[in-house]
């Protein structure tokens, strides 16, 4: 640390505490959320949605309704974003319509998880330990990077032998 008549230079103060802050962490993939058949992707670090296709198309998590189970939107699928209008307008239009989302925990767990650690809530010990159980599902690429989370195994029911039973009624 860079001293001066022994204070500490603000510099490595902050720069200590972001080493400590990220010391769980790796690169990623943010999430992507489809939103009325638009592609976003959910960056909570920024607390925004972004379009993937179209960066300048975005908006904030502030704008939504938060529910107890998650957020509501009017979203304005011809314009690709929220709507913005009257109940009546909203009515009349046909491309509007209501969007349920998740919570953000459900949204993005990862981030989620590492946000918990930024505001204090999870030691960096705890953030890591829970970081890694939690990878096991995301694919991570061969470079550290943490990508999309993996698709959900669809399990089949095995199937049954019937047993073999004597049909009842009469013989000819």
């Amino acid at each position: 640390m860079e001293r001066i008549n022994d204070t500490v230079h603000i510099r490595e103060v902050l720069r200590s505490e972001q080493k400590r802050i990220m010391s769980s962490r790796r690169a990623r993939q943010l999430p992507i959320i489809e939103i009325g058949g638009t592609k976003f992707y959910f960056d909570l670090r920024l607390w925004q949605f972004r379009d993937v296709d179209n960066w300048a198309n975005q908006f904030q998590v502030d704008d939504l309704f938060e529910t107890a189970r998650g957020f509501k939107l009017c979203f304005d699928t011809a314009k690709k974003n929220l709507f913005v209008g009257t109940a009546e307008e909203f009515k009349a239009n046909k491309d509007a319509i209501i969007v349920t989302l998740p919570s953000i925990k459900k949204m993005d767990p990862l981030g989620h998880l590492w946000w918990e650690e930024e505001l204090g809530c999870l030691s960096a010990d705890e953030a890591k330990k829970r970081t890694e159980e939690m990878l096991n599902d995301y694919e991570v690429h061969e470079s550290g990077m943490i990508l999309q989370r993996k698709p959900e195994k669809i399990s089949l029911l095995p199937k049954r032998e019937r047993a073999l039973t004597n049909k009842k009624g009469k013989r000819l």
